[in-house]
């Protein structure tokens, strides 16, 4: 849906009058938006800022040509192409400040700037209207995969003094001992199939020594030559290279790890069927009921000094630190002995802004009630 690369925006940006037809600029943009609707729900990759600014421009440059002839005027067609590509763009993904600066930086017309900004204003006005107050088209993506979209400033319900991290935090998440059987390791893997990031914490105290990725954990189950028949006992050499008890332990270096974890990414959609082709692969070789007895030390491979919160904290700060670190969950932790007690989410913290605004409205409804009965 690049039409020719920016060659057909920029003919349509910059040509003189005469140079489209009414009907071909209408065919062309028309051809283009419904193509955009079929494709862009697809997994096809054609974008959207290209070939909404096209469309734009073809059909406000249509607009001109037929207004002219309309009024027996001659309009500046150019001028129409670029503020119907900044109206087209704008209705859609309903964003004011940085499609402003796009289109005058593509254009090169810093004094269109306000015109532009007029433009994007009044379509994201009349687009809210016309499709009944729906947000733009990345909150719609982002709403129906689930991912709630976390504002600048925290919500109301946030301030409340007495509102602390141990109140919001997810209690039941599922940890992985530094030193794990193999079979019930894939047992965490299968039960929490919506979990990125497992906590790696001390067997005997749940002391937390780490955060270990679910693709990492599934690279590690492929190397069935680092599975071990004991427990560890005894300690790690300095260089992680090997234990020493009844002979050596192998280790992967990084490069070895990041190697397969690159494979295991390209050769499969998601960390899910990577997990059913390792379970697949054990249920096929009969030796490998063994190996699902054996055990796997974490600890090597889990990312040390994980973003963490004390439980005793406000709800404010953890919001805060949680969108300007953009993280994807973060552990609250008891500090007197190092234990994680819960997990902060999207979903929690954005349960939060609900709840922060149904507490507006209901203040402001009790505002209202209090000065009508003050007038009455």
């Amino acid at each position: 849906l690049n039409p020719l690369g920016s060659v057909g925006i920029n003919l349509l940006f910059r040509e003189k009058n005469g140079f489209f037809t009414a009907q071909s600029c209408v065919v062309a943009g028309l051809t283009h938006f419904l193509l955009l609707l079929i494709v862009f729900g697809t997994t096809i990759s054609a974008g959207i800022f290209i070939p909404l600014l096209f469309a734009g421009a073809c059909l406000g440059r249509a607009f001109a040509i037929l207004m002219g002839g309309l009024l027996g005027t001659d309009l500046d067609e150019c001028t129409y192409a670029i503020i119907g590509s900044a109206a087209c763009l704008g209705g859609v993904v309903r964003v004011l400040i940085s499609l402003t600066v796009i289109i005058a930086n593509t254009t090169g017309l810093s004094y269109f700037t306000a015109p532009i900004m007029i433009t994007t204003l009044m379509s994201r006005v009349v687009a809210t209207a016309v499709s009944g107050g729906m947000p733009g088209i990345y909150d719609i993506i982002m709403k129906l995969r689930g991912i709630p979209f976390l504002e600048e400033e925290p919500p109301l319900g946030s301030k409340h003094l007495n509102l602390r991290a141990r109140n919001i935090m997810q209690t039941d998440f599922p940890t992985i001992s530094s030193e794990v059987r193999v079979k019930d390791l894939m047992d965490i893997l299968r039960s929490n199939p919506d979990v990125d990031d497992f906590p790696v914490v001390r067997e005997d105290d749940e002391f937390l020594l780490g955060i270990i990725e679910r693709l990492t954990v599934l690279a590690l189950l492929t190397r069935k030559d680092i599975f071990y028949d004991n427990t560890v006992t005894d300690t790690i050499e300095e260089d992680y290279s090997s234990f020493n008890y009844e002979g050596e332990i192998k280790l992967l270096t990084y490069t070895e790890l990041e190697d397969i974890k690159a494979k295991l990414d390209n050769n499969s959609n998601s960390n899910n069927n990577i997990l059913e082709d390792i379970e697949r692969d054990y249920l096929n070789n009969e030796n490998d009921d063994d190996s699902k007895e054996k055990y796997l030390y974490i600890t090597p491979y889990a990312e040390i000094a994980p973003h963490t919160f004390d439980g005793h904290g406000s709800v404010e700060r953890a919001y805060e630190k949680f969108r300007l670190l953009g993280l994807r969950t973060m552990l609250v932790l008891d500090y007197r002995n190092q234990r994680p007690i819960g997990i902060i989410t999207r979903h929690k913290l954005n349960l939060i802004e609900e709840i922060g605004e149904e507490e507006h409205h209901i203040r402001t409804q009790r505002q209202n009630s209090v000065r009508l009965n003050n007038l009455s």
